[in-house]
């Protein structure tokens, strides 16, 4: 199945009113409370990267950008730490004519509107750290510009408030934030796919469909519940000016199943924290493996030189 068709599906599950299935993240054993603002197991990564640069009044890109996150993932007594530095690469400018200059996503709405969305692609590097801060791998990627731009914290206001789940009562802005949502966690998703180092880590809390299912292939859905999205306030920065945040469940499903319970804590994705298009935070939990849970907290994020 390929990534526009399992977006679409999302967005098809969403406006049936999938409420089949309540999220509620509460891992157990439970993370710890954050000291300093972060986990206590996320101190060494400060050592990679430390600090928040104060945050522009909208995205502008720059070589060197840079947001460290950290990841915690539990299975039963076992824990493994990692952290995840992002840091933008140059735009190399390449020719008009060039096909890959752009991509597009499309999601089909069941009232028959239709929404195209397109982006270029920025150059960025990851670099994989182990628990001690050490250096496991450098990996090259690219990041989705206008999809970074937006973030999560614009889908979350325009459905603010937004009670119906018939999509045809939706108007066109509401529509239009919500597809966005849709296709920047698209992008997301394709990024830890594709990562060597973090995709099995996280595979490892997720629940597994049976090996009947797994006969037909596998697909994996991604349901988020922007319109249940809770206002709160996120002190990772800075503890004396918190900043405006959504706390927005999700839902993974694979073959149709919910793999995974999460938890999406985002805010508006203004530099720095467009690299990470504004996810602060993410809670994960096997649905029926309460044992089986993960953690992400940004950590930190610098500004590079003006270009």
């Amino acid at each position: 199945m390929s990534r526009r068709l399992v977006l679409a599906l999302a967005g098809a599950i969403w406006c049936a009113g999938c409420a089949s299935h309540d999220v509620s993240v509460t891992p157990s054993p439970s993370p710890a409370q954050p000291v300093d603002r972060f986990h206590p197991d996320f101190a060494p990564g400060l050592s990679i990267l430390e600090g928040f640069d104060e945050q522009a009044s909208n995205v502008e890109w720059r070589t060197g950008d840079a947001a460290l996150y950290g990841i915690l993932v539990a299975d039963g007594d076992q824990r493994e730490v990692r952290f995840a530095m992002v840091r933008v690469l140059d735009d190399v400018p390449r020719p008009e004519s060039e096909s890959d200059i752009f991509s597009m996503r499309l999601i089909q709405w069941g009232d028959g509107r239709q929404l195209a969305y397109s982006y270029r692609e920025r150059p960025i590097e990851v670099r994989i750290h182990d628990a001690d801060g050490r250096l496991m791998e450098t990996k090259g990627g690219a990041l989705a510009k206008e999809l970074a731009a937006m973030g999560l914290w614009r889908p979350a206001a325009a459905m603010e408030g937004v009670t119906t789940r018939k999509v045809e009562e939706l108007t066109d802005e509401q529509l239009d934030g919500l597809g966005r949502g849709l296709v920047t966690l698209g992008a997301i998703m394709d990024s830890i796919q594709g990562n060597s180092s973090l995709f099995p880590l996280m595979m490892r809390i997720v629940k597994r469909p049976s090996l009947l299912g797994l006969l037909g292939g596998v697909s994996i859905t991604v349901e988020p519940r922007f319109r249940d999205a809770i206002p709160s306030n996120w002190r990772g920065a800075s503890d004396r000016s918190p900043a405006p945040a959504y706390r927005v469940p999700l839902i993974v499903r694979v073959n149709g199943e919910v793999a995974l319970d999460c938890l999406l804590d985002v805010t508006p994705a203004r530099s720095p924290l467009h690299v990470g298009a504004g996810i602060v935070r993410v809670e994960a939990r096997n649905p029926s493996r309460p044992d089986k849970w993960a953690l992400v907290e940004l950590l930190a994020a610098r500004r590079g030189a003006a270009d």
